[in-house]
């Protein structure tokens, strides 16, 4: 039950035989606002409130407790771009192709001269098969030293492997190399 509080009074300590914690260092006081339980054992002389009977520690419900944020799962590695080396080994193009003409000796881009194994890679990536013709010099007064390695599919149309596996050559993603290799296949790409 609350008191009357007359503007002159202030908390008044409630009889001790109403205090329900009268042997804990506990005074109920009734303010205007309600009844107040004050811990008397803790004054500025006594901070640390000796004499008190211990309390145990607060034990917060689990599912209330905090936790740290776990660290974000790092992000998984991007694919590894595919290389020359990767899909055709060490040795992807004829190291100096040359040509002959009427000056003399030239030489010539070695994409244009695949080896005959990456030619044969290049053949299962796309289909078709592997043909030898010399593409770059068709006669008259100029020859090549060796011919060219070429996919021919069966519609007729021919590809030069060598260029076909440059396009590993220049650090696309797969996908994308994937969609050049589907182009060169189905003839939207010659």
């Amino acid at each position: 039950m609350i008191d009357n509080v007359s503007a002159s009074a202030g908390a008044q300590p409630a009889p001790t035989d109403a205090s329900p914690a009268a042997n804990s260092g506990m005074t109920v006081y009734h303010t205007p606002f309600g009844d107040v339980m004050v811990d008397t054992l803790l004054s500025p002389s006594n901070p640390a409130g000796a004499g008190r009977p211990a309390i145990p520690p607060m034990v917060m419900h689990s599912a209330l407790a905090t936790t740290p944020n776990p660290a974000p799962a790092p992000a998984p590695p991007p694919p590894a771009t595919p290389t020359l080396e990767s899909e055709f080994g060490n040795q992807t193009f004829l190291d100096k192709p040359t040509g002959k003409g009427p000056l003399g000796p030239y030489d010539f881009n070695p994409i244009y001269f695949a080896t005959k194994d990456t030619a044969n890679t290049v053949a299962q990536l796309v289909g078709g098969t592997v043909v030898e013709q010399n593409d770059m010099v068709t006669g008259g007064p100029f020859s090549q030293s060796a011919p060219n390695e070429m996919i021919q599919f069966a519609d007729g149309r021919q590809v030069n492997a060598g260029l076909v596996a440059n396009f590993f050559n220049h650090g696309y993603s797969q996908s994308y190399i994937d969609t050049l290799l589907k182009q060169v296949a189905d003839g939207s790409n010659t």
